[in-house]
């Protein structure tokens, strides 16, 4: 079966574990341990103390304990980056195995902080480098190379500002026109998903 909140994948046979262990919790301990787990993803700081508390009657090992955190992190986590509704992500707990009282108060934490859990993950979104200023091209007509012998046909030269912190790197490539004709269409193509993913969060 497959999960929205998993990106439309199979639920991992670890999480389907930890679901029946945060069944072990009441609801309302389930709810204070989401509130505990969303300040650690925006802060980057659990209580662990509060947390000891909350799970102290549960017979819980630590081993046990950081499995229910990480369960509810990649919950909350998952659910935001997949834009999971409120209701569906109910439904989907309770299909794992959840009771329904504690998929609730999984979801009312994830309603509430969705926006602030967001936010965090843009910020953390990988960004190895990127371009700086407008890419700058230049189409020749190659009638011979020293390497390819005769060649007659347009050639597209490329010349690209990499940026990495500070420093800037030029980056010079050249590519046949129908190799560019593809990598313009591929651009195209993927600026059209980003437009769809920025228009459903």
């Amino acid at each position: 079966m497959l999960f929205k909140f998993c990106g439309d994948r199979d639920c991992p046979d670890w999480l389907l574990a930890e679901i029946g262990s945060l069944s072990k919790i009441s609801s309302v301990k389930v709810k204070l341990l989401c509130v505990q787990v969303v300040s650690g993803i925006l802060n980057s700081q659990i209580g662990f103390d509060k947390v000891a508390k909350l799970t102290a009657d549960s017979k819980f090992t630590t081993d046990d304990v950081k499995g229910v955190l990480m369960a509810l992190e990649f919950i909350l986590k998952n659910s935001t980056k997949f834009a999971v509704d409120e209701e569906s992500l109910v439904n989907e707990l309770t299909q794992l195995g959840l009771p329904r009282e504690h998929a609730v108060s999984v979801s009312k934490v994830y309603a509430d902080r969705w926006p602030e859990i967001l936010a965090v993950l843009k910020d953390q979104s990988l960004r190895l480098s990127s371009l700086d200023g407008t890419p700058q091209w230049r189409l020749d007509y190659v009638l011979e190379s020293s390497t390819a012998g005769e060649v007659c046909q347009p050639l597209v030269q490329m010349k690209l500002g990499v940026k990495q912190g500070d420093a800037v790197t030029p980056v010079h490539f050249s590519m046949s026109a129908e190799k560019c004709g593809v990598l313009l269409q591929e651009l195209k193509q993927a600026h059209k998903v980003m437009k769809s993913l920025e228009e459903t969060v």
